[in-house]
């Protein structure tokens, strides 16, 4: 899968999710440790991507998953799971939605 950001799936890291994958996680750790829902942000993550990636969107997102897991990283993981599935229910939507 060629990629516009730096996905390598020969596990040399992912260019500019270089530590990304550290900052989400820690976000969703304290905003649930407040007692905030952590899904808006995900909505906004997978939108984000949507709009930047189009329909190349959710690949990206299953590449960043098995990376995550190929570095034993669950957590971060879910979370693009997570981020995945909102890209599931949006990906039928035409066009750019702003927030």
């Amino acid at each position: 899968m060629k990629s516009e950001i730096c996905l390598n799936i020969n596990n040399a890291g992912l260019c500019p999710f270089k530590g990304l994958n550290r900052e989400i996680t820690i976000i969703i750790t304290q905003m649930e440790l407040m007692g905030i829902s952590p899904v808006p942000f995900l909505k906004i993550a997978a939108q984000d991507l949507l709009n930047q990636y189009g329909r190349n969107a959710l690949g990206y997102a299953h590449e960043i998953i098995k990376s995550s897991r190929t570095q034993g990283n669950q957590q971060a993981a879910q979370i693009w799971t997570n981020i995945a599935q909102h890209l599931n229910v949006s990906r039928d939507k035409e066009g750019p939605i702003t927030h």
